[in-house]
């Protein structure tokens, strides 16, 4: 996007007039978009706001809900959602891409703990699925 012009340039002694002040207020309104700048050396506080992401704006990122960031892709559906709303968070996962010699990994990361369970929770009657097949006690041994 082309940063907008000045609506004026002032010089020395002029006199200040309501229509040229209004003139100012209107281009910073229609372009405060492009004075965020980058690359930014202060933090931006979005308050809870979604970042839209594509054209038709139905692919956002947003923290509406304290201590959880929702990701949603296509028509608004929540596809991901990290949430850290536990009364002291101290475990999470890291997601590690692989290479043609390392296989992709989820990771249990933690700040004091030592021994982490990774319980994935499918929802209603749905079964947790390893390459199509569902797990269950009948098909993996239980050590």
């Amino acid at each position: 996007m082309a940063i907008e012009t000045r609506a004026k340039t002032w010089v020395e002694d002029e006199i200040l007039t309501a229509d040229a002040l209004n003139a100012e207020f209107d281009n910073i309104i229609t372009t405060g978009d492009q004075l965020i700048g980058t690359p930014r050396s202060t933090s931006f506080d979005m308050n809870g706001q979604q970042i839209l992401m594509d054209d038709n704006q139905n692919t956002s990122i947003s923290a509406s809900v304290d201590d959880r960031i929702d990701f949603k892709i296509g028509g608004g559906v929540g596809i991901f959602r990290f949430d850290g709303t536990v009364v002291t968070p101290v475990n999470g996962l890291d997601f590690v891409a692989g290479d043609t010699e390392n296989d992709v990994e989820i990771q249990v990361t933690s700040a004091s703990d030592t021994d982490v369970d990774v319980n994935v929770v499918p929802l209603g009657a749905g079964n947790l699925k390893v390459d199509g097949v569902a797990v269950n006690f009948l098909t993996y041994q239980v050590f």
